[in-house]
Order: C-alpha cells, then sequence, then structure tokens
C-alpha cells in the first residue's frame, strides 16, 4: 500500500468512525437513562455471542455458516428489538386517579363493578397486543436473541450440510 492510498484509507476510516460516534450519541440522547442503554447494549451483544458460543459447544456438528447465518439473525433481531422501542417508544397508558364514586370493596364485588361505560378494556388489550414487542425490558434481548440465534444457526447447518 502506497503512501497516499494509506493516507486515503486513514481519512475515509477518520469520517466513518466520526459518524458511527455521532450516531452513538443521537442513541444514547433517546435511551432514557444509561442503565438502560447498558442494558440494551449487553443483551444485543451477549445473546448475539452466547448463540455462537452455545451452537460450538452444545451442537459440535454445526458449520460455520450456521454459526456465522446464526449470529447474523441473532444481532439483527436485538438490534431490531433495540431500535425499535427507541423509534416506537410507546407510553403505557395510566389509571385515572380519580375517587369520587368510588366504593368500599367488599366480597360481593366482581370485576365488572369497577369497569364503568367511560374505560374500555378491549381498547387496551388492543394497544398492549399491537406494542407488546416493543414494551419488552432489555433484559429480555439476551435470552431471545440466544435461542433465535441458535435455532437459526442450527436449522442453517441442517440446510447446508452438517460438519
Amino acid at each position: 500500500m502506497t503512501e497516499v492510498q494509506s493516507l486515503f484509507c486513514s481519512k475515509v476510516l477518520v469520517i466513518f468512525y466520526g459518524v458511527v460516534c455521532v450516531a452513538f450519541v443521537v442513541v444514547a440522547e433517546n435511551m432514557g437513562g444509561v442503565v438502560r442503554a447498558v442494558f440494551s447494549i449487553s443483551g444485543i451483544y451477549g445473546g448475539t455471542l452466547f448463540s455462537v458460543f452455545a451452537l460450538g459447544v452444545l451442537f459440535p456438528w454445526t458449520n460455520r455458516i450456521g454459526a456465522f447465518c446464526g449470529f447474523g439473525i441473532s444481532l439483527v433481531l436485538g438490534l431490531w428489538l433495540a431500535i425499535g422501542s427507541l423509534i416506537v417508544s410507546p407510553v403505557l397508558p395510566t389509571a385515572p386517579m380519580e375517587i369520587r364514586g368510588c366504593f368500599t370493596i367488599n366480597d360481593s364485588s366482581t370485576a365488572d363493578d369497577f369497569v364503568g361505560p367511560e374505560s374500555s378494556l378491549s381498547d387496551l388489550n388492543s394497544w398492549t397486543q399491537s406494542a407488546s414487542v416493543y414494551t419488552l425490558s432489555p433484559l429480555w434481548y439476551s435470552p431471545i436473541t440466544a435461542a433465535f440465534g441458535v435455532v437459526f444457526g442450527l436449522v442453517v447447518s441442517v440446510c447446508t450440510g452438517w460438519k
């Protein structure tokens, strides 16, 4: 590599890492807190690396193509979960805090007594079903990405031939 090529390569790398650092600042600003950011990042990469480790240790017949594809799908899934929760950032509905019209709870009360005409449980259920993926705790990212990585890596290993 000539000196001109080395200079060009170093300039490209400086620009690339500068853009990556600015992107991390934007992402970190929107993550909400340091603890959530740390859990998200460690959940993504921890589950991804564990899936490759588990494929190699627990399933010795896994080939390199399966391990690489398991790593890739696990990483993409983890990034999708983390970035999707940042973009969507669902706000959980809260119950009204008004106490007018409340009555004493006794043994004969049922759930229908507490649901008034102004509240709709079907609206709440439809909301929780549509946004449930993005309300996951970052602590779940690691086991989810690890499981998907192992399963996908095994499937790809079966399709491409065992080692």
